[in-house]
Formats: C-alpha cells, structure tokens, sequence
C-alpha cells in the first residue's frame, strides 16, 4: 500500500510530522482564542482536519472500516456526554475541542501512516524526541531545574510548576510536558517503536542502544504508570524474542493470563483488577486511593450510565480531596459514559484482532505489526493506572489510527520496490538472460 505524498520530515508526510513535534512543544506555547486555549498541537490537528476527513472518505487511504467507525462513534458520543453536561453554547466548544482530538489525532495516524516505511519514519521522529528529552530529563532529576518548562514560562508567561515531592532521591523529570507522567509515558510509548524499527537512524543502529534511551526517559519521569506501560512491554518483547520457534505462542500467553486472573480470583478477598492497581504502585497509600477511585468511580458509572457526569465533579468520601481519577478508562466511561468507553475501547480490539489475524509476506509489515501491538497494549493496561490528558490523550488517539493500515487488506499484499520501474526490470532480466531476445508478433 503506497503512500500519495512524496515529501516531509524523514519521509514522514509533514502534518504528521508537524503534530508530532508539536505534542513534544511546552503547554506555553499556546495562544487564547475566545477563551479556548490553542496548543501547538491543537492548531495542527484543527488545519489538518478537514482534509484528513476528505481522505477517510473519498477512499484515497483505503475502505473505511469497524475501527473507523467505533472512533466516529466514542468522538460524536463524548461530545453529545459534554453537551448534555454544559448545555449546547459551552458544550459544543468543550466538546468541540474533544472531538478534534480525539477524531482529528486518529485521522492524522490514519491517513498519513500507511505503509510499514510511513510507520518506521514515525518511530524515528518519535525515537528522536526521546533522545533529546532524555538529556533535558537528567538535568532536571538530578538538579531538580526544570530547564524547558521554566525557560518558556520565563519567555511566554504562565503559572509555575506545581512542586511535586522528589522519588528514590530524585526529582521528577517534566521534558516539555504538563506533568512527569505524561512525559513518562510518551517515552514509554516510543519503547516497542523504537525495538521493532527497521530502518534505525545510522547512529542508532542497535535496536538494544535505541531501547536504553527510552528506558531513560521513563526513568526519569519516576511515574509508576510510566513504569508499568514500559515493563509490559518489555515483557512481551521479551516473550517474543524467547518463543519465536513455538507454535501458537500468544495463545499460550493469553492462557497463562488467563489462569493467573483465574488463581488470583479464588485465592483473594479483591478482584484482579484491584490487585494489579495495589501492586503497580509506588506506595501502599498511592494503591488503597486507586483502588478507592476504581470503587467510586464504577458506582458513578452505575449512577449515570449513558451520558456520564461530563465534567463535573465525581462523588467521593470528604478525604479524597484530589478530584484527579488516575484512570484513563475508567475516567473516559464516568466522564462520557459507557458506549464512549466502549466504542474506544472496541476500535483498539478490533483492529488488534484485525491484524493478529492476517500473514504479511513483509518482514517490515511484520515488524509493524510487533511494534504497534505491543505498544497499544503497554499504553493500554497501563492506562488502568493512570489518566491520559492533554498531548497525552492525542498522542494515544494517533498511535491508534497509526496502525489502521495494518487491518486494511492491501497490507497483506507482497510489496513491489517502487525505485524500480518496469523498463529497468525488463533490463534487469535481460541481463540475468542475455541470450534471450524477444521476437515481434
């Protein structure tokens, strides 16, 4: 499956490009339109949306397909939650905003990754990044001087930094982000990209020299969520390297899941899902308030099923000040309600049940394939620990649809080399045949 455009930033078409930068810019680099706050990453998915649109549906990227329309789905039902919260003046402008990113974010992956060549110049930009943040990160751990966020604060103004208490004798590294865990977590998320990538910048040749960058970015972010989503993949990473021989491999892995979820149901007085909250976790207290967020905020699912609660203010016990929800899932379900939750959560499954279930002849697709599903899984669990807003939020909506030609079927097409023509294959075969001639009719 060939790409239409020619040009861009490593061989990345530019609005992807351009967005992906411009989640790694400062939060004070953005402009107030009517009260709307306008990111760096905001006015790019806002320029690019229409024609990302105008791609979808005009076929030029492929037949429009389940995932395509589960993701149409969760962005017009979470505006509709926002509308019935607000009212139809604040809710289309808030639920407005979500929409463009959550729909706007998918499209740009959708429609600009198409081909295994697209997806390895989108892992090198974002491996890139890690490896420039990963410098900045140690400065600010180890000197506690959060050198971009506090040099654009001082040029464009803002409010300062929130202080966060150090960990492990450390301080918590920003990058350019609005919080340590978001920037754990985009680094996370370059992890498998990074591994998989086939075609490695020349300098980052060693797929084990790409990874320890990304294992140092996370680091320095000291955010448990960050460390989970990093440690599920190398998990799986590693079980991929180990079982390459055995036959049904991740059907085995999925039967061990299976009994392990099993045991821990009939030998515990909580549920799995509880344990795992309790267990990835920097401390006891930090695992009992999750575990009592999961509690309230399922009894708030319970409460208002369909539309959510929107943006205001979930009911808890008096001493849970913090109205943080450290839950991505479960935070998109109390906020828009169920068939949101569902219609995401449902474009993830079915285009990792989509490509789990197809034979690339490529190994580059092949790799892709790797890269992509073991990243979305990462960010996935690990979004049971923690909430993606923000840049965060986006960058999780474009990885999703960065891998939305892995489900088309022109992917399982064997790849032509488009830097040969035919004339120049005729004279290849000529020259493999030089007695051959062709003869006239």
């Amino acid at each position: 499956m060939s790409s239409d455009k020619k040009t861009g930033l490593g061989g990345l078409a530019w609005p992807a490009a351009l967005f992906i930068l411009a989640l790694a810019t400062p939060p004070e680099l953005s402009v107030n339109a009517g009260g709307l706050r306008l990111s760096a990453y905001r006015i790019v998915l806002l320029l690019s949306f229409l024609a990302s649109i105008r791609k979808l549906f005009s076929g030029k990227v492929g037949s429009v397909h389940g995932a395509d329309w589960l993701v149409i789905l969760h962005s017009f039902w979470s505006m509709l939650a926002l509308i019935n919260y607000a009212g139809v003046g604040q809710g289309l402008e808030t639920g407005g905003i979500y929409f463009i990113e959550a729909l706007g974010a998918y499209l740009l992956g959708r429609c600009y990754i198409r081909n295994s060549a697209d997806f390895a110049a989108m892992s090198r930009l974002m491996f890139m990044i890690v490896v420039i943040m990963s410098g900045f990160a140690l400065i600010e751990s180890v000197t506690g001087k959060h050198f971009i966020r506090e040099t654009s604060r001082a040029i464009l103004g803002g409010p300062s930094l929130v202080p966060i208490e150090p960990r492990m004798g450390l301080h918590r590294a920003y990058g350019s982000f609005d919080h340590p865990i978001l920037f754990g977590i985009f680094c996370a998320s370059s992890f498998a990209l990074a591994f998989y990538l086939t075609v490695p910048h020349k300098r980052f040749r060693s797929k084990w020299a790409r990874t320890m960058f990304t294992l140092g970015g996370t680091f320095f972010s000291l955010s448990a969520g960050a460390f989970s989503a990093l440690g599920i993949q190398i998990f799986l990473v590693g079980w991929d390297l180990m079982t390459r021989n055995i036959g049904r491999r991740w059907s085995i892995l999925g039967g061990i899941f299976a009994a392990i979820w099993t045991v821990i149901s009939l030998s515990s007085n909580r549920s799995p899902i509880k344990v795992f909250l309790t267990y990835f976790t920097f401390s006891p207290g930090t695992g009992y308030n999750r575990i009592r967020i999961f509690d309230c905020g399922t009894a708030e699912i319970a409460r208002h099923p369909l539309l959510g609660i929107g943006l205001g203010d979930w009911e808890r016990p008096s001493w849970m000040v913090s109205g943080s929800m450290d839950n991505f899932w479960l935070a998109t379900a109390v906020r828009y309600g169920l068939p949101a939750f569902l219609a995401l959560a449902g474009a993830l499954l079915w285009l990792s049940v989509s490509m789990s279930n197809r034979n690339y002849p490529s190994k580059d697709t092949q790799n892709s394939r790797a890269a992509w599903l073991v990243c979305m899984i990462g960010l996935s669990i690990a979004g049971s620990t923690v909430h993606y807003w923000n840049a965060l939020f986006c960058l999780f909506a474009f990885l999703l649809g960065s891998g939305a030609w892995l489900a088309l079927p022109e992917s399982t097409k064997r790849p032509v080399p488009s830097s040969r023509s035919a004339s120049q294959l005729e004279k290849e075969r000529g020259m493999r045949h030089p007695t051959r001639r062709w003869q006239p009719c």
